[in-house]
C-alpha cells in the first residue's frame, strides 16, 4: 500500500473505532447487508410473478439478462483478470495495529491474503446496480447506495483496500 491508501484506511479505521455503534454496523454492512441486497434484488426481479405486475415481465426479463451478464463480466472476468496481473495485499496483512471489525479468521468473514484490488464485492454490487439503471432509474439509486455502503464498510473493516483510484497504477 502506498502512503495515500494507508492514510485513507487508517483515518477511516481510527475514526470508526471511536464510535461504538460501528462495531455492529461495519460487519453488518460489509457482510450481512450483501445477502439482504441479494434477496431484495431477487424479490424485485420476481415481482412479475404476482398477477397484478405480470405486464412487467418483458422488462424484467431484459433486466435480469443485462444484470446477470454485467455481474458475471465485472466480477468473474474483469476482476479476476486484473488480480492475475496485479495482486494487492489486504490492509490487515500490511498495516500493523489496524483494528479489524471483520477478522480474517473470525466468525463473520474468512479471508486469505491478497486479492484486495479490485474488490469483488464492489464490482458485483455496482454491476448489479448498473444492470437495474436502464430499466428503473430511481430504484437503481438505492442499489448504487447499497453498493457504496458495502464497499466503504469493507474499507473501514480492514478487509478491502482503498484502491478506488489509480494511486498505485502510475
Amino acid at each position: 500500500m502506498n502512503a495515500f491508501d494507508t492514510t485513507i484506511v487508517r483515518w477511516l479505521n481510527d475514526s470508526a473505532v471511536s464510535l461504538p455503534v460501528i462495531a455492529f454496523v461495519v460487519p453488518f454492512s460489509a457482510h450481512t447487508f450483501s445477502y439482504i441486497i441479494g434477496v431484495v434484488f431477487a424479490v424485485f426481479v420476481l415481482l412479475p410473478v404476482v398477477p397484478r405486475y405480470r405486464h412487467l415481465w418483458p422488462k424484467h426479463r431484459a433486466m435480469i439478462i443485462t444484470t446477470v451478464a454485467g455481474v458475471v463480466v465485472a466480477r468473474f472476468i474483469i476482476v479476476e483478470a486484473i488480480r492475475l496481473l496485479y495482486d494487492r495485499a489486504r490492509p490487515f496483512e500490511v498495516l500493523p495495529g489496524l483494528h479489524q471489525f471483520i477478522s480474517p479468521s473470525g466468525y463473520i468473514l474468512q479471508h486469505t491474503g491478497g486479492g484486495s484490488f479490485p474488490s469483488g464485492h464492489a464490482a458485483f454490487f455496482f454491476a448489479l446496480a448498473a444492470g437495474v439503471l436502464p430499466y428503473y432509474k430511481k430504484t437503481s439509486i438505492a442499489f448504487f447506495m447499497a453498493a457504496l455502503v458495502i464497499s466503504v464498510s469493507r474499507i473501514i473493516g480492514g478487509v478491502w483496500d482503498a484502491q478506488n483510484d489509480k494511486s498505485d497504477m502510475a
